[in-house]
Parts: structure tokens; C-alpha cells; sequence
């Protein structure tokens, strides 16, 4: 059985990175609690993540996804790497294994190509209540540190069920 696929809205540059999940009847989460990112950030709209917000600015992006009721349960490095997969080639500036939210999770910094434009991602992974959970922050890199810390407060107000 074919889950949802996951696209992060690369700027405006017309990508999408996609994870194939499967098994279970996939929907997402209700009873989350976030702010939305502060700074110049814009609400927009996208059938692939529950939320996105752009700073039209710089095309920096911030956004989070919620999948639940997956029975496969991947690891949480084998979801990462499908989410990058749309990176090529790409390089791990960082790599954490944390805990959020009172669960094992991982956070990484990603350098990698998008359509020939140089771009970072900063992704959070992590899994509670039968819910998958992916926060992240996609910019170009001459851009990503004017709001990394509109994402890091972001991430501190983010609350699953």
C-alpha cells in the first residue's frame, strides 16, 4: 500500500523532494500546536506539507509535515534520506541523534544542488503517537543564515499530540 509522498516546496525552484512510505492508511496529524515562524514569513499554500511559510525576501522556507497511521515504520534516517533525495549531490555539514519532544529524533544540516542552485536543509525527524514528523527549513545558502533563527524558535513552539 502506497503512502503519501513528502515534498518540501524548494524556494520557488520548482522542486520537490518525495519519501515513499507504506503500509496503513496514512492522515495527518490533528492537535498540533505551533506559532507560526516570525520575521518576514508568509503563510502559503501546498498539498504536500500541512503548513509552509516563505520568506519572500530571500525564498526561504520553513514547513512541517505530519504523516500517522503508517505501519511501516522506517527508521528515522531511512525517512531523511528520502526526503534528500531530491538533493544531488548533497553533503551533511551536521548530524544529531536528540531527543524532542520526549522522543528519539534527528536533526541534520544539509548542504546539496537543487536544479544547479546551491541550498541548505535543515530537517528535524522525529515519531510520537503512531505520527511521523518532519520540521524543516530549506533556503539557499547565501541566504540560510538570515532565518535560521526564526526556525529555531519555531521548533522550540512546536508541540505533537
Amino acid at each position: 500500500m502506497k503512502a503519501s509522498l513528502f515534498c518540501i516546496m524548494m524556494l520557488n525552484l520548482g522542486g520537490c523532494v518525495s519519501v515513499e512510505l507504506g503500509g496503513g492508511k496514512v492522515t495527518h496529524a490533528t492537535g498540533v500546536h505551533f506559532s507560526s515562524p516570525n520575521g518576514n514569513f508568509q503563510k502559503a499554500s501546498s498539498d504536500n506539507v500541512d503548513q509552509i511559510w516563505r520568506n519572500p525576501k530571500n525564498g526561504n522556507a520553513i514547513s512541517f509535515l505530519s504523516e500517522c497511521g503508517d505501519n511501516s515504520d522506517p527508521s528515522l534516517q531511512t525517512i531523511e534520506q528520502g526526503v534528500l533525495s531530491g538533493l544531488y549531490p548533497y553533503s551533511y555539514e551536521s548530524q544529531k541523534d536528540i531527543t524532542y519532544e520526549n522522543r528519539a529524533a534527528r536533526r541534520v544540516l544539509v548542504k546539496g544542488v537543487v536544479d544547479g542552485v546551491p541550498t541548505l536543509v535543515d530537517l528535524l525527524t522525529f515519531k510520537r503517537n503512531n505520527c511521523l514528523y518532519i520540521l524543516s527549513y530549506v533556503g539557499l545558502e547565501q541566504h540560510h543564515v538570515e532565518d535560521q533563527k526564526a526556525y529555531e524558535e519555531f521548533i522550540k513552539g512546536f508541540h505533537a499530540p
